[in-house]
């Protein structure tokens, strides 16, 4: 088999500067390395071309030169799908190579009110062989409206669970510093949090900036880690808090790191992390991210049981090995290893 790869590598220019397709298709194409599978890989990362306008031209030659009818392609992607499906359903029709995709995240969930934005949606996902989503809510939706759809994790390598415990109140947030995320809710009630709590806040600057937590007492702001950094910091901490409101959120993959850590998530039930998060199972769940139900959800947190939040967190993700998925995803492909 002939096997093209399509999606965003690592930033060139600054590897913290990161989003979860391109963990996600990193940690495929290590799977795929140390199995000695041979492909081809074309970069979608926008930033690593000197315009959007040379990326997208860039990213068809390529594409063209490289696909043929034996070819079977494999594209991981959160939202440049609407402008490249177009382009590489015409080339399979042409053609009739194979045509998978990886879409990532759960922005697709919003479109069930805009009937038309899902419609076109559903035509674009149509010229694939089979669409993979990560969460059992997107796979419903397409494989009710018609779409060749398998359920496809947000995988990872399997991590040392920790033994340690944590520090005892030490909370911690991963992720893009913006408002989206929830971080305001966090700077709101920063004077409000238990006694002790601090919560640290690891990720990139986007539409908040450092002086947004230069005055906060127990909320601090401790820059962005490269992504391979973030599973042993994850083991730092007694649990990882995610108050977001982001319209993309399918499976968080800070949240999947975390569980296979055994460590409590905090989140937001918001779009689909009621998947991996259970109410005081292996974690709590806000019922929004404004302040007065973060309080309320922290406070209920340490009065639970913090041993067995932490073995339910690792038992809860036993189907996010990264080996096992790579696999059901080899077998989906039909390649021969």
């Amino acid at each position: 088999m002939n096997l093209v790869i399509l999606g965003p590598l690592e930033n060139r220019a600054n590897s913290k500067i990161t989003g979860g397709a391109i963990v996600q298709l990193k940690h495929v194409l290590d799977e795929l390395n140390s199995r000695g599978v041979v492909y081809e890989v074309i970069d979608t990362n926008k930033h690593n071309y000197t315009s959007k306008k040379d990326a997208f031209i860039a990213v068809v030659r390529k594409y063209y030169k490289l696909v043929r009818k034996e070819t079977t392609v494999l594209y991981f992607t959160s939202s440049n799908y609407k402008y490249f499906l177009p382009v590489f359903g015409s080339i399979k029709k042409l053609i009739g190579n194979k045509l998978f995709i990886r879409k990532i995240g759960g922005d697709i969930g919003h479109f069930k009110g805009d009937k038309q934005k899902l419609e076109r949606t559903l035509r674009l996902f149509k010229k694939t062989d089979h669409v993979l989503v990560e969460t059992q809510g997107l796979q419903k939706l397409l494989s009710d409206n018609g779409v060749s759809c398998t359920q496809f994790l947000n995988a990872r390598k399997r991590s040392k669970v920790s033994e340690r415990m944590g520090d005892p109140v030490n909370l911690a947030y991963f992720g893009r510093i913006s408002k989206s995320k929830g971080l305001l809710s966090l700077i709101e009630i920063d004077l409000k949090l238990p006694k002790n709590l601090t919560i640290d806040i690891f990720g990139p600057l986007e539409d908040l900036n450092e002086n947004s937590f230069s005055d906060l007492k127990n909320i601090i702001y401790k820059g962005a880690l490269d992504p391979k950094d973030v599973s042993a910091k994850v083991r730092e901490y007694k649990a990882v808090i995610l108050p977001t409101q982001f319209y993309g959120e399918g499976h968080p993959g800070i949240i999947v790191e975390a569980l296979m850590s055994g460590r409590p998530v905090l989140a937001t039930n918001w779009h689909y992390i009621s998947e991996l998060v259970e109410d005081e199972g292996n974690g709590i769940l806000f019922k929004s991210n404004e302040p007065t139900e973060i309080l309320e959800g922290i406070n209920r947190f340490m009065k639970l049981p913090y041993n067995a939040l932490c073995e339910n967190a690792k038992n809860s993700v036993q189907d996010f090995d990264i080996q096992l998925n790579v696999d059901r995803l080899l077998n989906l492909i039909n390649y021969d290893c």
